[in-house]
């Protein structure tokens, strides 16, 4: 009868004495050994990764599995090396079931959202099932945010529960949309709306029933023809995410100044040339998408959204952005490219979260020696620039892994 054998803790200096000189069952426990213990996870990810391309398949299990665990105990994989070496591995029929499980274990501790959605059609089938059924992406790759939520029917039947179940139907029945339209109706446990999807139903007008879902807090109108939207928008008070990208707004509402619990807010592709003040209202924002439309320019005001992880403003006609921008200080994402820039603030230096900022497609002449002071920037695109050179100080920037 096999007995479960503790994997004692390794330190890096134990872990490489057993990848020079030890037997396979050493090699095993050090690379188990350092998942578990070591708290540099980049210098466990490139352990593994070593080992995944040049050991025999016993080896490259664990090599996989640990990437897995590494994932779940630190949260953290460089995902642009992990997937596409894992994926150069896919037809060795031996490691499918740790691959099953590591990939179920990156989809479910991994929260790089902005990758997923780039490289949603490249993803292993099994990260798709697993994020599509935790509820943080649709089945076209789009992110919404995890919650408690419940599909089909809820708990209760009674009350509010009862009356959104039959508001949902009625919009069903006068919004036909394809088969394939995923409605992403889920309910809390006393079956109250808390998601609805109304993405491509081609609509110039908000249905007014939405305004009697006062628990939502996802909303997806993405894709429509809608130009404006009704005071009553700011009745929505426990909205979290508006998507409101593709649709033919010049300016932004007004009425979404109401929306103060909002964390998401998706503006991307409509013919906004101007923010309004009320878009400054909404201190709670994390992530503000306002690409592909027509600004020329950003107020300063848009600095003052200290809890922003992601902002994008590519695919505008900016030809400068506001230094303040460096008061963006949670900022994790920063995409400023295919615009008519010419120069960044030096600001952008306070920036020292960001692990990607992307500028490509502009009119840059010199990058700020600033950017120097990007610690944990991991991706930076320049490319379609006018650089002549590159600053001495990124060299500084030792997590940068992909320059273009």
């Amino acid at each position: 009868m096999s007995t479960y054998r503790a994997i004692p803790p390794h330190t890096k200096e134990e872990a490489e004495a057993a990848f020079a000189h030890g037997t396979r069952e050493q090699i095993r426990d050090a690379l188990l050994g350092i998942t578990y213990y070591v708290d540099d996870w980049q210098w466990v990810q490139t352990a593994c990764l070593d080992w995944l391309e040049r050991a025999d398949s016993s080896l490259r299990w664990t090599a996989i599995q640990c990437l897995g665990h590494l994932a779940t105990f630190h949260h953290r994989l460089d995902l642009a090396i992990v997937l596409p070496a894992l994926q150069a591995h896919l037809s060795d029929t031996t490691l499918v079931s740790v691959f099953n499980d590591t990939f179920e274990d990156i989809a479910s501790s991994i929260e790089d959202t902005t990758y997923f959605e780039e490289h949603w059609d490249e993803l292993p089938q099994e990260i798709k099932e697993t994020l599509i059924e935790g509820g943080t992406f649709n089945s076209r790759g789009k992110h919404v945010r995890k919650r408690n939520f419940y599909p089909g029917r809820g708990g209760e039947t009674q009350g509010q529960g009862s009356r959104d179940h039959e508001l949902v139907d009625h919009l069903k029945h006068h919004y036909p949309a394809p088969s394939s339209h995923d409605w992403q109706e889920y309910y809390d446990e006393q079956g109250r709306l808390l998601r609805l999807n109304l993405e491509d139903l081609e609509l110039g007008r908000l249905p007014a029933e939405l305004w009697h879902f006062t628990s939502l807090q996802e909303l997806d109108l993405s894709g429509n023809h809608l130009s404006s939207v009704p005071n009553e928008l700011g009745q929505l008070l426990n909205l979290e995410r508006l998507a409101l990208s593709q649709n033919e707004f010049s300016s932004v509402p007004n009425e979404l100044g109401q929306l103060l619990n909002l964390q998401e807010l998706y503006l991307g592709e409509n013919q906004l040339s101007s923010l309004s003040g009320e878009l400054y209202q909404l201190i709670n924002l994390q992530r503000l998408d306002l690409s592909a439309n027509q600004l020329s320019s950003v107020p300063a005001e848009l600095g003052q959204f200290s809890d922003l992880l992601a902002l994008f403003l590519d695919n505008n006609q900016l030809k400068s952005v506001p230094a303040e921008l460096g008061h963006l200080t949670n900022l994790r994402t920063l995409f400023l490219g295919q615009n008519r820039l010419s120069s960044l603030p030096t600001e952008l230096g306070q920036l020292v979260h960001l692990d990607w900022l992307d500028v490509a497609e502009n009119q840059i002449r010199t990058l700020p020696a600033e950017l120097g002071q990007l610690v944990h920037l991991q991706r930076l695109n320049v490319a379609k620039n006018q650089l002549r050179s590159l600053p001495a100080e990124l060299g500084q920037l030792v997590h940068l892994h992909t320059l273009k």
